[in-house]
């Protein structure tokens, strides 16, 4: 026993060696899809109410016009949405970190979230290099440090290749993936005008649904609601090929959801069958046609949920859509 402990532990320090070590190679790229988390923290920080926060990953960041959700709910819209990789809970987090009395918050998983953790080390190093802040909002439990533990070695060669790239002057920006792609409220529309690209459709979300997201999002729901703010869950647009492969595990989703889902649903899965046309790069990706048709529905939504919450709010109730 005390030879496998000796053994783990030169593991975890080896490991964290190797990722400290990487992280000090170069320092972090300024005009990368993730550095977007600064400008997103600093708008939640400093936007003044009526607000409306979208919490999700690039699938929301991809697929949002937050200007049209200005002008039909008066609210200063907050698009949070990065990376579904970073992990669930993470996203919910942050979102409960940057939430104030009276905001109005839109969850937005990507049905993949329901069935499996989505940490991925990578994607959560280069977010800590742009914010080593975000530490705070990464659940730290187990399965967390042994994501990243496991993938010190991957790490340290992905940074070396980008230090040889700066060297050689061969590194190139990889436009919408680009800090510049985001617009003021957080959406990414740098791709707006491109043509979509050829990409696979998901074959699978997973075995079966997690029980734990569930009671994450209620929990969630349940401590910021105790703030004044109010929830609504949406779900996602998925390409029509996706969706058709994966419809059985959606309709099995759709129904825990609305067995055990203390939070209100603005639509249901069935619904966010797309045609896939309207996707850019993934099956969740939107183009600029995708997006407005997501956004409108939204905002139809949001305004038939909020009508009902009570006079407390008709102060800042949005106006119906003309």
């Amino acid at each position: 026993m005390s030879r496998f402990l000796a053994e783990v532990g030169l593991f975890v320090f080896l490991q964290s060696i190797i990722l400290v070590t990487a992280i000090q190679l170069s320092a972090p790229e300024p005009t990368a899809y993730l550095a977007a988390v600064v400008a997103k923290e600093e708008l939640a920080k400093t936007t003044p109410s009526p607000r409306l926060l979208l919490v999700g990953g690039s699938g929301l960041a991809f697929g949002m016009d937050s200007p049209a959700l200005r002008e039909s709910l008066h609210r200063e819209p907050i698009n949070l949405g990065l990376q579904a990789s970073l992990g669930f809970g993470f996203i919910l987090n942050q979102a409960e970190r940057l939430a104030q009395p009276g905001d109005w918050i839109v969850l937005l998983p990507e049905y993949n979230h329901y069935y499996i953790r989505m940490d991925e080390a990578l994607t959560i190093a280069r977010l800590l290099e742009q914010s080593p802040e975000s530490w705070r909002d990464f659940p730290r439990d187990f399965q967390f440090f042994k994501v990243l533990l496991d993938s010190g070695l991957y790490f340290l060669r992905e940074r070396l290749w980008r230090v040889y790239l700066k060297q050689t002057g061969a590194e190139e920006a990889r436009p919408p993936y680009h800090i510049d792609s985001f617009n003021r409220e957080g959406d990414v529309v740098g791709h707006w005008e491109m043509i979509a690209k050829d990409h696979a459709p998901m074959a699978r979300l997973g075995v079966e649904v997690d029980p734990d997201v569930i009671d994450q999002i209620n929990e969630f729901a349940a401590r910021v609601e105790s703030r004044g703010i109010h929830v609504w869950l949406a779900h996602p647009p998925v390409e029509a090929r996706t969706f058709d492969l994966c419809q059985d595990s959606l309709r099995e989703l759709q129904a825990t959801l609305d067995q055990n889902l203390k939070v209100k649903q603005l639509n249901q899965i069935d619904e966010m069958r797309y045609p896939d046309e309207l996707f850019y790069d993934t099956a969740y990706h939107l183009t600029r046609a995708g997006a407005e048709r997501r956004t409108s529905q939204l905002s139809e939504r949001i305004q038939a949920a909020a009508a009902t919450i009570g006079p407390d709010s008709k102060a800042t109730d949005p106006q119906p859509t003309k």
